[in-house]
């Protein structure tokens, strides 16, 4: 029985994620060499429109070896795998985190908050251990554009290549939840 109630949750939940729709225009771009991904949040402003890409990746040897200024968080547990973060415009108030599901439902709860940062920039990215185990998400990270708009989104891998997915989730609050 809970196989089943899992099995309909996690149905429920990607059609729920391929359904989404907001004011924002938020894309979700595969890029095969780097094994990337991206999300383009779009917004109209009363000034102009501003496109924030947030991109999640394995970070290359390249980038760890030659790169000496950029933010990061090393955990020593195992499950956890480096990632790295980049954006093509400030964002604020970035969280790394752990979720879970809530009562057998396709939706998410905000447990411990692994990593924070005031403001991540096109300048100094972020490489941060995220934990990632199994199918179903474990951790999510957000930020806020310009505007205050939050932006929250599961981090997880691909079941075609391994590369990073970034999902776009809703979180609930609950009377347990931290």
């Amino acid at each position: 029985m809970k196989r089943f109630v899992l099995l309909i949750s996690l149905i429920l939940i990607f059609t729920t994620l391929c359904s989404c729709t907001n004011k924002y225009d938020i894309v979700f771009e595969k890029v095969e060499e780097s094994e990337e991904s991206s999300i383009d949040v779009s917004e109209t402003s009363s000034t102009e429109k501003i496109e924030i890409k947030f991109t999640a990746e394995i970070p290359s040897e390249e980038f760890l070896t030659g790169t000496k200024d950029y933010h990061s968080f090393v955990s020593t547990n195992q499950d956890y795998v480096p990632v790295h973060y980049k954006t093509n415009h400030t964002v604020n108030n970035v969280e790394l985190f752990k979720i879970r599901l809530y009562d057998d439902t396709p939706s998410f709860v905000k447990d411990e908050v692994v990593y924070t940062l005031e403001k991540l920039s096109p300048d100094k990215h972020l490489v941060a251990s995220t934990l990632i185990v199994g199918t179903i998400p474990q951790m999510a990270i957000s930020f806020s554009d310009d505007d205050g708009n939050t932006y929250v989104y599961s981090v997880n891998t691909s079941g075609k290549d391994g590369s990073i997915v970034l999902q776009e989730i809703e979180l609930v609050v609950s009377e347990t939840s931290n």
